[in-house]
């Protein structure tokens, strides 16, 4: 609850700029670098000033969290179940059949944009949600 209370007033804080350097030092200890007009045409290698706004989204040993809590199954090597104790069906399968890659296919299903994204978070971000710990619950910095 503590984790929830303090990211919701960290995020409160984020809106406002004279705050979010303050805020994120006392997060996670480091002051976000101060973005000149050297990165306005490139990407920088420590992922810094990518986003002008939030200049530390993306940089190196920044903190992050999964957007659901982890669920080992009957172990890390094994994949997570349902409560029921069923087994998950894979997200890679789930998006290819909602989305197939063809893409006249999906401007005939007028598929939106939103589903896309969703299908696109199933693929991308669950398949590949192994290497946090249920033990481990760091500060959600970046999205």
């Amino acid at each position: 609850m503590r984790q929830a209370t303090d990211l919701l007033l960290f995020g409160i804080l984020l809106f406002h700029k004279s705050f979010y350097k303050e805020a994120a030092a006392q997060v996670c200890g480091t002051v976000p670098a101060v973005c000149g007009p050297d990165t306005d045409e490139y990407r920088t290698f420590s992922g810094e000033c990518n986003n002008k706004i939030y200049t530390w989204y993306g940089s190196i040993f920044s903190a992050y969290d999964n957007l659901t809590s982890n669920n080992d199954g009957f172990g890390p090597q094994n994949m997570p179940r349902a409560i029921s104790g069923n087994r998950l069906p894979n997200a890679r399968r789930v998006r290819s059949r909602c989305l197939p890659d063809d893409t006249m296919l999906q401007l005939e299903l007028g598929i939106s944009r939103y589903s896309t994204g969703y299908l696109q978070f199933m693929a991308h971000d669950m398949s590949s949600a192994f290497f946090a710990s249920k033990y481990i619950s760091p500060i959600i910095i970046n999205p």
